[in-house]
């Protein structure tokens, strides 16, 4: 039998966008801080 959804309920569905979204900013944030330090290490050879 399928479970009755309440009107105020979310499901999985719902969030996994935003998930995907904050884990992006810090995928980016990581990536820039790794060019960064090439770049840094670039210019002292």
């Amino acid at each position: 039998m399928k479970e009755h959804v309440l009107p105020g309920e979310y499901g999985l569905a719902f969030w996994l966008p935003a998930v995907a979204m904050v884990s992006n900013l810090i995928a980016n944030r990581f990536i820039r801080k790794d060019e960064k330090l090439v770049r840094d290490s670039e210019r002292i050879r």
